[in-house]
């Protein structure tokens, strides 16, 4: 089924409505993952989109020049919060957007795309701007977004179903998830700033078997885990992707938000059971 629902967002694109009749002429910047996974989603093959910062939204991008081109010819340059502030520095003078405003951040984390329900808005508000912006091509954009809609309804579905028998804290290295946490109501333990030797004893002073990490062949947690076993305590490092990075050659197949959502999905039950 979850393989089905990945396809959906690609499939559906060339088969929307008077698509081979649309004329989008719009040229998009997007500054992240989650911003290019939503624009794309919405403008298909038909309208120019490009991802300007894929790899690394903490680090300042070294833009080559073809980039920096397409930035100053974009329609519009959609941000994702706080999380962009190197973008007001780009030679651009066209509007930047971020479909987050007049949304409830909490403690200044930006990464509010990890909540379902924020994502759908979020999705929503670059629809609103969309057609703001390109009203003769309403009805592609439409489609579009009742598509989109739907294929994160049946995700979020997934989570809600498991999640009403499941329980469990959240423990984990950093900050990312705050927004799903609080959606589904999980305990967040975040261990951030703290060593490898303090997560090892916190992990085992609270009979934790697992641990969320964005990357577990990090060495300093291989190291923690085999000290573990050597007491004959066991854990999981699971993966959690909070999403900041796109393959967009891979988009399509592994490198977008739904697939990655129901990968976490699946780290969630190795934690907390089926």
């Amino acid at each position: 089924m979850k393989n089905k629902f990945y396809l959906i967002p690609i499939l559906l694109l060339g088969s929307l409505t008077g698509c081979e009749e649309n004329n989008i002429d719009l040229k998009i910047s997007t500054s992240c993952a989650p911003m290019y996974d939503i624009v794309y989603r919405l403008i298909g093959v038909y309208g120019a989109v490009k991802c300007v910062a894929p790899d690394d939204p903490f680090v300042t991008p070294e833009l080559d020049e073809e980039t920096v081109e397409y930035i100053k010819d974009s329609d519009i340059f959609f941000t994702l919060n706080s999380f962009d502030n190197w973008a007001n520095s780009l030679d651009f003078e066209g509007e930047f957007y971020s479909p987050t405003e007049n949304m409830n951040i909490i403690d200044d984390n930006s990464y509010i795309h990890l909540s379902f329900i924020n994502y759908a808005r979020m999705v929503n508000n670059v629809y609103n701007k969309l057609v703001e912006l390109d009203y003769k091509n309403r009805k592609y954009y439409s489609n579009g977004l009742e598509i989109v809609l739907d294929v994160i309804s049946e995700v979020k579905g997934a989570y809600d179903s498991y999640f009403q028998n499941a329980t469990g804290d959240f423990v984990t290295d950093s900050d990312y998830f705050v927004y799903l946490a609080d959606e589904y109501n999980m305990p967040y333990v975040n261990l951030k700033d703290q060593t490898s030797t303090q997560i090892k004893e916190y992990l085992v002073d609270n009979d934790y078997h697992y641990f969320f990490v964005e990357d577990p062949t990090n060495e300093d947690y291989i190291a923690m885990k085999e000290a573990l076993e050597d007491e004959h305590y066991s854990l999981s490092l699971l993966k959690i992707n909070p999403y900041l990075t796109v393959d967009i050659d891979h988009w399509g197949a592994s490198s977008n938000y739904i697939k990655v959502m129901y990968d976490n999905l699946d780290s969630f039950k190795k934690a907390f059971g089926e």
